[in-house]
């Protein structure tokens, strides 16, 4: 891996600073801990408006059986270097947890509704002959559907970077990639990864998944799945680390307004009337309450491209949507702990990590979902039960088929922005025109999709921006490491 910067070796000295932090979520909680880290024990504030820190990775107790699941399914990719790099960060300053918080996967399974299966696992090869051999055993696709969808992967990664984007249908079809080729693999990869519908991407933001995932070696490819629940890992555990590093924590505190002092100063203030005055503010609010806060305190941010002024960006990003079905039937019968599934109304299930070999619920998610919202939660739950039956057929002779006893159905319907194309353009970047405020938020110019990678990433450049502003170095912060890439990537690439 390569760093942006180099890790902090000492506080600051001088007059003390006082940083508030408007957001709880992954990108709030990174940039307190890196300035916390940088500046030391009590000049961060963190207001998160739910009861725990987290934001969208977060669980939620099932009123029957009082189990506590998560609201729809994390992972992590071996490429997100940040993201791992900052948990392990807050393990180390908190002893008590977050040690182990990943459980890597050796393999992925396609699964069709035909019943067939097939393994997709990063071989000891170099890119890209690591994952030669799982692409050819995939079901899925005809030896030729292979060639030819392994001749559009390189053409795709090999595009240059700078190239205008597209719409992602038009590329594929220039490039021989048919209904088959798209429902066998570029579906299935792509609307899990980006959230978004097929028609609705845009090739750079394909292209990043490929060139990061894909082709950055073994580990880059390794899954990752929270090896407890999100409200213990991002919850009570990361909020004991960020305690334990000096920031002060405030929680089901809701910024309401932020005022600009005139003196460099800013004020924010909460739903329940208080007031915190702030040397530096940053504010990693969701993207639309972000503009809000920025529109009713009169700053205007940077235009996009068509020069709609301020706003602009708020509304195009737009939002996209993640459902997930929540299932428990009469005894364990999926064979398997994660699949994807392709050809059908889900897009993964998944059992959870943690659970005895023998429980019998599990999780159907569904990304880019917005034309599900007005399904009815019974619907949805009887058409994911029916469908894993489909998928994964008992083979057991004078075994009773396995019955759904309930489910329940989570929509997050702010789940992410979209990934349409030249949305990279529209994506703010971290610092304001306005002095002494920094935009944090997987939202923001990243460089990477809507993903908790993207959220840690944007968290630390806004501690640097912060730091910067202060007049002290940005390497006083953690730094923005960037996943190494080796020969055949830079050679496609021309990085």
């Amino acid at each position: 891996m390569e760093s942006t910067g180099s890790p902090p070796h000492s506080h600051r000295t001088g007059p003390a600073r006082r940083v508030v932090v408007a957001g709880g979520g992954l990108a709030g909680c990174a940039a307190a801990f890196s300035l916390a880290r940088a500046l030391g024990p009590g000049t961060v504030t963190l207001l998160e408006a739910r009861t725990v820190t987290g934001g969208r990775a977060r669980s939620f107790t099932d009123p029957t059986s009082g189990e506590i699941l998560d609201n729809c399914q994390h992972l992590m990719m071996g490429c997100c270097v940040n993201l791992r790099q900052f948990t392990d960060a807050l393990g180390s300053a908190n002893a008590l947890g977050l040690a182990n918080a990943w459980t890597r996967q050796p393999y992925l399974t396609f699964a069709t509704p035909d019943g067939a299966r097939s393994r997709f696992y990063a071989a000891n090869l170099p890119s890209p002959l690591h994952l030669a051999a799982g692409f050819a055993r995939l079901h899925t696709l005809s030896m030729g559907g292979k060639i030819s969808v392994a001749r559009a992967i390189l053409a795709l990664v090999s595009r240059g970077a700078d190239l205008p984007d597209e719409p992602l249908p038009a590329w594929l079809a220039r490039h021989s990639q048919g209904e088959r080729e798209c429902r066998a693999f570029w579906e299935p990869v792509l609307v899990s990864a980006l959230n978004d519908r097929m028609d609705r991407l845009g090739i750079s933001a394909a292209r990043q998944v490929f060139v990061e995932a894909f082709l950055g070696g073994k580990s880059a490819f390794d899954v990752w799945l929270p090896s407890r629940p999100l409200w213990l890992i991002f919850g009570a555990e990361m909020r004991r680390a960020l305690e334990q590093a000096g920031v002060i924590v405030r929680t089901d505190c809701a910024v309401r307004k932020i005022e600009d002092l005139g003196n460099g100063n800013w004020s924010v203030v909460t739903r329940n009337g208080d007031r915190l005055e702030s040397d530096h503010l940053v504010l990693a609010t969701p993207h639309k309450i972000s503009w809000e806060l920025l529109h009713h305190a009169g700053i205007r941010t940077e235009e996009g491209p068509s020069g709609q002024g301020n706003g602009g960006w708020s509304e195009k990003l737009g939002l996209s949507s993640i459902t997930a079905i929540h299932l428990w039937f009469n005894r364990r019968f999926l064979p398997l702990e994660h699949a994807a599934l392709v050809g059908g109304l889900g897009h993964w299930v998944f059992r959870k990590t943690w659970a005895g070999p023998e429980d019998p619920y599990c999780q159907v998610l569904i990304s880019a979902s917005d034309h599900l919202l007005m399904e009815s939660a019974d619907s949805l739950i009887q058409q994911a039960a029916s469908e894993l039956f489909r998928f994964f057929p008992e083979s057991k002779p004078n075994t009773p088929r396995a019955q759904l006893i309930r489910g329940r159905v989570v929509r997050e319907k702010n789940a992410t922005f979209r990934q349409t194309p030249g949305m990279d353009l529209w994506r703010p970047g971290n610092r304001l025109p306005r002095k002494n405020i920094t935009l944090a938020g997987d939202y923001t110019r990243t460089g990477w999709p809507a993903t908790m990678e993207g959220a840690v990433r944007s968290g630390l450049l806004a501690s640097h921006d912060c730091l910067e502003s202060m007049g002290l170095p940005p390497s006083m912060g953690m730094p923005v490491w960037e996943p190494k890439h080796n020969w055949f990537q830079r050679l496609l690439t021309g990085r």
